[in-house]
């Protein structure tokens, strides 16, 4: 984990969760709260606080996996049902403290962090979501939907990451998709890679609107276009 100067803010940062560069599997964030799944040393919660600017909730629903199973943005945050049982009346409080819905989504797809590329205002969608659970998804999130693919791939948040501001994409996109993705987003979508020449950008980048985490792996080519494509200053 690269640390961050004090004081200073610093608005890409490379992480890694215990020695893991593919942190978008593990974190969620939105511009209130960012997810973990364990707990930090101080100069790593600093490192992230510097980045996203949000304070740092530990939630463990039994799972690590924070950003493959959960869809969250400003608007609420959505889990899959079979982890109901696993997720506290406390942290259900918290959350709704901060001003956020909490849904809890039955559907057979269940890892609603990789299926949904989210953010403030829109959601593209796993093309294997059915009608009940579109409006579901719309109605906890208060975004609209659209089904679609990246690459040919349909699980669109491990490939994909937007903010309100900036839209990262698989290197693979076509030009068909990039259409779509500029006419449902109103986003540029800009091809990333991330760790040293990985095309699973959502699985390796955690952002909001004020900064983001990148896996630990990444060169400064590959931040340095995370930066840009996010429109992060």
């Amino acid at each position: 984990m690269q640390k961050a100067e004090k004081g200073i803010p610093v608005p890409v940062e490379k992480f890694d969760l215990d020695g893991n560069p593919y942190i978008g599997v593990f974190l969620n964030a939105n511009d209130k709260v960012l997810l973990i799944p364990e707990r930090l040393s101080d100069n790593a919660a600093e490192s992230i606080e510097k980045a996203l600017n949000v304070e740092v909730l530990y939630f463990y629903p039994g799972t690590r996996l924070l950003g493959s199973l959960l869809a969250m943005n400003n608007a609420g945050i959505l889990f899959s049902e079979y982890i109901r049982d696993s997720v506290s009346d406390e942290f259900l409080r918290e959350v709704e403290e901060r001003g956020m819905r909490v849904g809890f989504l039955e559907d057979k797809l269940t890892a609603l962090g990789n299926n949904i590329l989210l953010n403030n205002k829109k959601a593209l969608l796993h093309p294997g979501y059915g009608r009940r659970s579109i409006k579901f998804i719309e109605d906890t999130l208060d975004v609209e939907t659209a089904v679609g693919t990246i690459a040919g791939i349909k699980v669109t948040g491990s490939v994909g990451v937007v903010t309100d501001k900036g839209l990262l994409v698989h290197p693979k996109l076509t030009s068909r998709e990039e259409e779509a993705l500029e006419e449902f987003f109103c986003l540029s979508p800009v091809k990333v890679t991330v760790n040293f020449g990985s095309p699973f950008v959502g699985a390796a980048v955690v952002a909001n609107n004020r900064g983001a985490l990148v896996g630990s792996k990444s060169t400064g080519i590959e931040m340095g276009k995370v930066e840009d494509g996010l429109n992060i200053l």
